[in-house]
């Protein structure tokens, strides 16, 4: 909690942040570490069941690091045809962040959406990773000229627990003046408000947080005196609209999504 502060760096002009409107925009998931990077979270999702070696991976492409310095690089077990060493990144490098974002604005990328996955925010470990990440991200915006937005994905959560949610936003309002911090230029707006997006409301695969509590926390962000007052994305599912496919057959899901101002379909 110590590192949230309010941006105090660089900030050059760039993309309009005024609004979503035309814009290309990414999903920033952050969650790649590896250990020795800081985060004491070992190799997260680059393992599987658990390790990471030869016939235990979780990525599908391996990631090029051929443009990274010694120092945003790191060694794992695997072996190159040649017999070199393959490397990975952390997301939790701020130089390897950094360098992400020179590059959106070379391939013409306008901003991230950058994921604060909900569940994450439960653990101070995780929590302090997903700090990093977005502080890191906020001075990459900054610094080369982008955008970025919050993401809350609610997958994992349990019934009860989007209050959690509430909390977290809270905590970054008051530490980082999210959204609201004049000197930070590169915090995406839309209708003159601060975008916050929820990913991960009607699936049908089983979540156990409820309509109830979803609409709620759409409230809060649009409504709350000190807290509200932003324009709120919602990530629904590709069969938001006749409510079959990846949807939950509810017509209350309707309701929900029209307390939002933008949708994001899967």
């Amino acid at each position: 909690i110590a590192q949230m502060q309010p941006f105090h760096g660089e900030s050059v002009p760039g993309i309009d942040r005024a609004a979503l409107t035309g814009k290309v925009m990414s999903g920033y998931q952050g969650w790649f570490t590896a250990p020795g990077d800081g985060s004491d979270r070992g190799w997260s999702h680059y393992q599987k069941n658990g390790r990471f070696r030869p016939g235990q991976c979780s990525i599908d492409i391996w990631p090029d690091v051929s443009e990274l310095d010694e120092d945003e690089k790191f060694a794992t077990p695997f072996r190159h045809t040649d017999g070199s060493t393959a490397h990975v990144f952390s997301s939790h490098n701020r130089k390897t962040v950094l360098r992400h974002f020179r590059w959106m604005k070379e391939y013409q990328i306008d901003g991230v959406f950058v994921q604060r996955f909900a569940v994450e925010t439960l653990h101070p470990k995780n929590l302090a990773h997903c700090n990093t990440v977005l502080t890191h991200c906020r001075e990459g915006a900054n610094l080369h000229g982008r955008v970025y937005a919050v993401m809350y994905d609610l997958s994992g959560l349990q019934a009860g627990q989007i209050q959690h949610v509430i909390a977290d936003w809270k905590l970054l309002v008051d530490r980082m003046q999210l959204g609201r911090d004049k000197d930070d230029r590169a915090y995406l707006h839309h209708h003159g408000k601060p975008i916050v997006a929820v990913w991960g409301i009607g699936f049908n695969d089983g979540r156990k947080y409820t309509l109830p509590e979803c609409e709620k926390l759409i409230r809060f962000f649009k409504e709350d005196a000190q807290y509200g007052g932003c324009t709120v994305m919602l990530g629904v599912p590709t069969g938001w609209r006749t409510l079959n496919l990846d949807c939950i057959a509810d017509k209350d899901l309707h309701d929900v999504i029209l307390q939002a101002d933008i949708i994001s379909p899967w």
